[in-house]
């Protein structure tokens, strides 16, 4: 797991909005998906990817691949295989 963790600077739109809307775990949603993102990219730009508008869509992402399940890590791991990740200075 990443060893710094970012919190969001946009709590009312992108992943944390998405997500928190739909009524699931944010608190755990959040440091899961920072992982998983910054593993997948190999870089620190996760907290602005899902604060952006991008993020917003991975949310809705993430909650369409839980249809079969109550565990957000399953459809943050799922989104996250699924998603293109861009150059860091699309989400700024």
């Amino acid at each position: 797991m990443l060893t710094r963790f970012f919190p969001s600077q946009n709590k009312v739109g992108g992943f944390f909005a998405t997500i928190k809307e739909q009524g699931a775990a944010i608190d755990s949603a959040w440091p899961l998906a920072i992982h998983y993102i910054g593993e997948a990219t190999n870089t620190n730009t996760a907290r602005d990817f899902l604060d952006s508008k991008a993020g917003a869509k991975f949310g809705a992402r993430v909650l369409s691949n839980m249809k079969d399940t109550d565990d957000i890590e399953v459809g943050i791991k799922r989104a996250v295989a699924l998603t293109e990740f861009f150059d860091e200075n699309e989400y700024a």
